[in-house]
């Protein structure tokens, strides 16, 4: 740069020339010949002060172009967003699995609109509540995990406190990061950002947990097929967006941004096709459809499933899954889980067995020759493999524990 320039690149272009570069004589030559009053030969006083300017100028605009693509980017996907919760709200009001995924997808929202209300807009403390509920996007995927791949489980108490405790936490990091002072002026909450971003994580590692965990046992062919979808993509992406913020922080460049947002928009205008296409049929409403059997069941496979639970006690075998039950049938697993879901109405099938294994166990209990043998030798000779579940699915199926199932067949 020419000896007598200053220039400050953090100053916005439309305000360079009163501003951003201070110079000496050699500017003044050049500004008059930009704005047309004195022209300048190429190499002479003020040639080489023209030409940092232009570069100056130029880079600024590329630099605005970007912000304005970002910011179209943002609000593209924010309308999308804005239109997905709306209907997946009014769709289904009984529907669980629609409330869940409309929760996320407002986090989401409040994701895409974050950075612009801190840096864009610069709301100051009415932005907020947009920042605590993006910073807590991993803990409602949690939430629309267990909601989706959990049958009748309902969050415990405690989860709204460790959901607290993330947006504290996030929070905090916010307000100690270098581009937080317009946006939060709380000094007393700076936490480092690795502690932030890891509590994150553990969100993403606990609702994997919950995908993965009756990967195998589910009956459900939709759901089956959407745990796919999450691992690979839900849960990837946020895993691959918390960990560039933990080691990127605010080194994070503008190309990062635009395709964070590309992507999103993209995977967002996925959904609103299919959903608004597909209004009643769409994955969440085919998982909702509850399985009737009425009657007998009219395939010989539905049939022979039946016959070698309630004579043969195949619900005892250590142990049983999809694959040894279908091998033992000489059937395919998928044309078994069709015939217990479609015909047998049961929609997990660790949930069918286990049916089986209390059913039996309650019966034993009413025998005489039963009523000193311990609650374990009963469970484990039914099939399950410790105390624990059995007594939350015997209490599931019959309100009450089998010790209370026992003491009131005494009285």
């Amino acid at each position: 740069m020419p000896p007598g320039l200053i220039c400050d690149a953090g100053i916005e272009p439309r305000q360079a020339f009163q501003q951003a570069c201070i110079g000496g004589p050699a500017l003044r030559v050049g500004l008059k010949s930009l704005s047309g009053f004195e022209p300048v030969k190429p190499g002479g006083p003020g040639s080489d002060t023209i030409h940092g300017v232009l570069v100056f100028f130029r880079r600024n605009r590329e630099w605005q172009n970007m912000s304005e693509l970002e910011l179209i980017l943002r609000i593209a996907t924010f309308t999308e967003l804005s239109l997905l919760v709306t209907l997946l709200i009014t769709q289904r009001v009984g529907n669980p699995n629609y409330r869940a995924a409309a929760v996320l997808l407002l986090g989401v929202s409040c994701y895409v609109l974050a950075p612009l209300v801190t840096q864009k807009w610069q709301w100051g403390i009415a932005g907020y509540p947009i920042i605590l509920v993006a910073i807590v996007v991993p803990a409602l995927f949690w939430y629309f995990a267990n909601t989706v791949f959990n049958d009748n489980a309902e969050p415990g108490p405690w989860i709204k406190w460790l959901v607290l405790a993330t947006a504290i936490t996030g929070f905090g990091a916010f307000c100690s990061g270098d581009g937080s002072a317009e946006s939060c002026r709380i000094e007393q909450l700076a936490i480092p950002g690795w502690i932030a971003q890891l509590a994150k994580l553990l969100w993403v590692v606990a609702a994997l947990v919950i995908v993965g965990k009756d990967w195998h046992a589910d009956l459900v062919e939709p759901r089956r097929r959407l745990r796919l979808l999450v691992v690979v993509g839900v849960a990837c992406y946020i895993s691959l967006v918390v960990t560039t913020e933990m080691f990127l922080g605010d080194q994070i460049t503008s190309t990062l941004e635009l395709l964070n947002m590309f992507a999103l928009l993209l995977s967002v205008s996925a959904l609103c096709l299919h959903f608004f296409s597909v209004r009643e049929n769409n994955v969440f409403a085919r998982m909702a459809e509850m399985p009737e059997a009425d009657g007998e069941p009219e395939s010989p496979l539905a049939k022979q499933v039946l016959s070698l639970m309630e004579n043969d006690r195949a619900f005892a075998m250590e142990p049983l899954t999809i694959k040894s039950l279908a091998d033992r049938l000489r059937t395919q697993p998928h044309q078994l889980r069709r015939v217990i879901n479609g015909e047998l109405g049961h929609r997990n099938f660790n949930a069918f067995i286990n049916l089986y294994r209390v059913r039996e166990v309650a019966q034993r209990l009413k025998q005489p020759q039963y009523r000193d043998t311990p609650l374990l030798t009963l469970a484990l000779d039914a099939g399950f493999r410790s105390l624990a579940p059995f007594n939350r699915t015997f209490k599931d199926h019959f309100g009450v524990t089998p010790s209370e199932f026992r003491q009131h067949l005494e009285k």
